[in-house]
């Protein structure tokens, strides 16, 4: 009789977060005051809210520690070309849409998950043409340029939660490498937030550590006559999970280790030109 095939699971799940976050709240909390076990139950809104405010703070150490799952990277297609000639005019892309100077557009629009681009490239929509080896539109922080207009935009500039240009005669299609964000632990139709994939793999450990610590502080605030043992307490968790937060880091780094690292000039593509194949803008 064959024998079925293992299907690992990847990713734990909210619930083993919970089941391992209660015995550590127990054994920190024996010293504190009496307790029945009764904690962090799925039921509580206190518990999803400390799922939720836990995960975004692991997600937020790791972005600080350069953690490659939470950068991202898309291909926009098929821009719209610039309606307002005038050179002060702008055009620029959000969440919501797109807008090319004179009228708003819900499509194409950024993604979702989008908190903020690193980087972007740019080539004319339907020439088939290479994406350069180092992005070909420069970050412009100090405001973008009140240029004539012409068949590529060139620049842009992060304000205002958008993604602003000059605005392109052609349409363009933009690739964006970019900040991201995971999402909250919440219902997803018949499936409750605690029964919710982490996708993160094997974070179980640092994210249960983190719990706790948003649990004591929580408890710190709460019973003022307890804040010192309280606060203690909080920073010897943040401890833990920072410690198992930079191991899971370093996954990141054994494998960028083993990647022969050469930075390309800014103006220099692979083949000699400066933008890959699309041809010298400068």
């Amino acid at each position: 009789m064959p024998i079925p095939p293992v299907i690992p699971q990847h990713y734990d799940n909210m619930w083993d977060v919970l089941n391992m976050t209660r015995p550590r709240l127990n054994d920190s909390l024996k010293s504190l005051e009496p307790t029945g076990g009764q904690i962090l139950q799925e039921s509580d809104a206190f518990t999803h809210q400390i799922a939720i405010s836990g995960w975004r703070r692991v997600q937020s150490r790791l972005a600080e520690l350069g953690y490659t799952r939470l950068n991202m990277e898309i291909v926009i297609t098929g821009l719209p070309v610039v309606t307002n000639t005038d050179p002060a005019s702008q055009t620029y892309i959000d969440w919501n849409g797109f807008y090319d100077g004179t009228a708003f557009t819900t499509t194409p629009a950024l993604p979702a998950n989008m908190i903020q681009p690193n980087w972007a490239s740019e080539r004319q929509t339907g020439m088939n043409a290479i994406f350069p080896a180092t992005p070909n539109m420069e970050n412009m922080v100090g405001g973008l340029p009140g240029w004539q207009k012409q068949n590529r935009n060139q620049c842009w500039q992060w304000r205002d939660d958008k993604l602003w240009m000059p605005g392109s005669l052609s349409s363009m299609d933009l690739r964006i490498g970019y900040a991201a964000y995971l999402p909250d632990p919440l219902d997803v139709g018949g499936t409750r937030w605690f029964r919710q994939p982490i996708p993160i793999m094997r974070c179980l450990s640092p994210y249960s550590w983190v719990m706790c610590f948003e649990f004591m502080n929580a408890r710190r605030i709460s019973k003022p006559e307890l804040a010192t043992e309280y606060a203690a307490a909080a920073m010897d968790c943040w401890n833990k999970a920072d410690e198992e937060i930079r191991i899971l880091f370093k996954r990141d780094v054994a494998t960028n280790a083993n990647t022969n690292v050469r930075r390309i000039a800014r103006n220099r593509g692979a083949n000699g030109s400066a933008f890959g194949g699309y041809g010298n803008w400068g």
